[in-house]
């Protein structure tokens, strides 16, 4: 009489051995055959695994082992691999999260620092400011003034770039009658510090409007914002009263901009929300807001959006053609400024 190992042993050996060659019908059977199997009366894993018994194991008492223990073998080994694949991805995104959440201070401002001793060198007439902040640190600040000045233009830039780089565009506002006060962000050119926080931020350009007021009466202030200054500008605005404020391509909220470039990224990691739609709810004072239409970075439905906030007297112009560098010098700009100014 032929001598068969014992039942259980048997049993776990041709397991393991079906397990591994029944897994892709198996798969096929939980993806794409449940028609099929329901038609035939019988699964497709099911169907494979018995004929492939039949041919291994013909007339041996093993016929009748139970078809659950394969499956649940291989659910659990399905199961452990997508927990390994799961806990490979949260790792590669909390990893994603933590250099977003540390790196998003030089992310958003791309700080230049200048050498201790530096001097401007400036065409225009102008005059240097060094406005010392609650931190200790010093916000330095520059006045280009022009003859018979009608008033002064606080102009927050973007955040590329210091004063150096963005006093070109001055000459167009003196050209207009307006001197024109630009503060540099902490840890920008001659500023001392380092961005730390979105209320640090706030206090410093706080600090350096409050300093321009005792220079100039407030009705006489124009607070401007571009790109990045316009949530800054937004929330000056609402904590004072200045003669007007203009947004050059402004975002909805910072949190917002990050949603569309980083959609995956969640919203609590950001610690500067800059939440401009809600700035312009609570400003008294006439709001105008300049968007080109091809604005590559910042598009022009953001401004749109902050339309529905309006109060009667603020306006939206949207610039034909203009993409998001170059408002100060686009035509319709100008001649728009001179009729609000």
């Amino acid at each position: 009489m032929f001598n068969e190992p014992p039942y259980a042993e048997r049993h776990v050996r041709w397991c393991e051995r079906t397990v591994r060659e029944i897994i892709p019908y198996f798969l096929l059977d939980l993806t794409g055959f449940k028609d099929f199997a329901r038609l035939t009366g019988f699964s497709f894993a099911g169907g494979c695994l018995r004929s492939f018994y039949e041919r291994q194991y013909q007339g041996s008492i093993l016929f009748n082992c139970e078809f659950g223990i394969i499956k649940r073998t291989i659910m659990n080994t399905i199961l452990k691999v997508t927990l390994w694949l799961i806990g490979i991805f949260m790792a590669i995104y909390m990893t994603i999260c933590c250099f977003f959440y540390f790196s998003q201070d030089d992310l958003i401002f791309r700080r230049m620092r200048y050498p201790t001793g530096y001097r401007y060198n400036f065409q225009a007439a102008y005059k240097e400011y060094n406005i010392k902040t609650a931190d200790g640190n010093i916000v330095n600040g520059v006045l280009f003034m022009t003859p018979k000045s009608k008033g002064i233009i606080f102009y927050l830039h973007g955040n590329g770039g210091t004063i150096d780089s963005w006093h070109t565009v001055v000459f167009h506002y003196n050209n207009l009658g307006y001197d024109v006060f630009m503060p540099d962000y902490p840890g920008y050119g001659k500023s001392t510090g380092h961005i730390k926080s979105q209320q640090q931020l706030f206090d410093a350009v706080k600090m350096a409007y409050q300093h321009v007021k005792t220079l100039y009466p407030e009705n006489q202030i124009v607070i401007l914002g571009y790109s990045i200054g316009t949530g800054p500008a937004a929330w000056l605005a609402a904590q004072n009263h200045p003669r007007r404020l203009i947004l050059l391509a402004p975002y909805y909220s910072l949190a917002d901009e990050a949603k569309t470039l980083y959609p995956f990224l969640p919203s609590f990691i950001l610690k500067y929300q800059f939440n401009t739609y809600k700035y312009i709810q609570h400003t008294t004072t006439p709001i105008t807001i300049f968007h080109g239409d091809v604005d590559e970075l910042i598009d022009h439905t953001s401004s749109i959006r902050l339309k529905k906030y309006f109060k009667p007297g603020d306006r939206l112009i949207i610039l034909k053609g203009q993409q998001h560098n170059g408002i100060d010098e686009n035509g319709d700009y100008l001649d728009s400024l001179k009729k609000i100014l």
